[in-house]
């Protein structure tokens, strides 16, 4: 008796590319907008992997990611749009470096 097992195939690419995608949009978020790109990214491919009624577990961790990435890439901007602000106003030349 010659009796092989076979185990599932567990063949999610969208999920595989999405966790993928998410972790690179944490990775650039303090770039240009790398994190909002990719983070959304993230999110539609994780949608749109979803299996029936439940996501894969690698689908999770690409939406999680892809929501992470855009929110720290959303902080990025508004502190170097604070930062700009800052320095055009004349607070950083206010004596504190010699």
């Amino acid at each position: 008796m010659n009796e092989q097992t076979v185990q599932p195939k567990d063949d999610n690419s969208m999920a595989l590319g999405s966790m993928v995608v998410g972790i690179i949009s944490i990775v650039t978020s303090c770039c240009c907008c790398g994190g909002i790109i990719l983070g959304s990214l993230a999110v539609v491919l994780a949608c749109l992997s979803r299996v029936e009624t439940y996501f894969d577990r690698r689908a999770k961790i690409g939406l999680t990611c892809g929501i992470i990435g855009m929110v720290l890439s959303v902080v990025a901007g508004v502190v170097i749009l604070v930062y700009l602000a800052a320095g055009s106003s004349g607070l950083a030349g206010s004596g504190f470096y010699y």
